[in-house]
């Protein structure tokens, strides 16, 4: 049981003994100065009008029937009602060799077996770049999931993989416009598309890892089914397979961006005739 709990068994046995009132909560938290105690709760200012008393009365009073545990060493009354209280040096010895001795166990329990808990986290937006809040969100789920199978239940934790609709759609469309406007051909990002800059470098990078492939191809010596490679570097006109407005080349950027672009609406059209929701990962 928690010291917690144990010290709220000690004040609502307190105030049954003094014949006052029980509180709905008793609250505790940790004094910021060592002088204060271990831990202190407000229940006496809480209780003070349903006891007809002073908050300071109620306060003495719980001291003076609080009940002997071994977890306590003693009480005091602090300001206007506050109760602090300091735990028993030896019994914190005593705590603190059997965490230790418990390892990795400690804290485990079998309060929420039986229990079966779905907990979805993160589903970071995919059109934009990542933020700090994705990451504390991950930390947070991942902590949750972890707190509750330590206590017996069963976990199972997803997070949606947004990669498809008409915001994604429009993602990629306005990607295609900042490929197309790196490789010098006139384009302009949709009216409701993503203007951000971030897509700027996204297709800088793209383009690099697909001239990165073509290099590597040339040097090893493959070819296309015609025996010539693409070359392109920006305009139609200068592609060494064809100046039609889609090259055939498998590693040509034009080509395998619209084979992207195509892939998402077939991706989009899919999630608009099914359930509307994006797919989940799960585990």
């Amino acid at each position: 049981m928690p010291i917690t709990e144990r010290l709220t068994e000690g004040v609502r046995a307190a105030l049954a003994r003094a014949g006052l009132p029980e509180p709905e909560a008793c609250l505790w938290e940790v004094p910021r100065q060592a002088e204060h105690g271990d831990y202190a709760t407000n229940v006496a200012l809480t209780l003070a009008r349903a006891a007809r008393r002073t908050p300071r009365q109620v306060a003495e009073l719980i001291v003076k029937h609080f009940p002997s545990l071994l977890e306590v060493e003693r009480l005091e009354v602090a300001g206007p009602g506050f109760l602090n209280v300091f735990l028993s040096p030896a019994w914190c010895t005593r705590a603190l060799g059997e965490i230790l001795a418990a390892g990795d166990a400690y804290g485990r329990g079998e309060s929420e077996r039986g229990r079966r808990v779905r907990l979805e986290f993160v589903s970071a937006n995919p059109t934009g770049p990542l933020v700090i809040v994705s990451a504390r969100a991950a930390a947070v789920g991942d902590s949750l999931a972890r707190l509750l199978r330590a206590q017996g239940a069963q976990v199972t934790t997803e997070f949606y993989v947004n990669d498809a609709g008409t915001q994604f759609e429009a993602l990629a469309r306005s990607l295609e416009a900042r490929v197309l406007q790196e490789l010098g051909q006139p384009a302009s990002v949709p009216d409701n598309g993503y203007p951000g800059e971030y897509l700027v470098d996204l297709a800088r990078e793209y383009l690099a890892e697909q001239r990165g492939v073509s290099a590597r191809e040339r040097e090893g010596g493959s070819s296309s089914s015609s025996g010539a490679s693409c070359v392109t570097t920006g305009s139609s006109s200068t592609c060494g397979r064809r100046s039609s407005a889609m090259c055939v080349t498998s590693t040509c950027p034009r080509r395998s961006w619209r084979s992207l672009r195509r892939a998402s609406s077939r991706t989009s059209t899919r999630a608009r005739s099914g359930s509307g929701r994006p797919r989940s990962v799960r585990r």
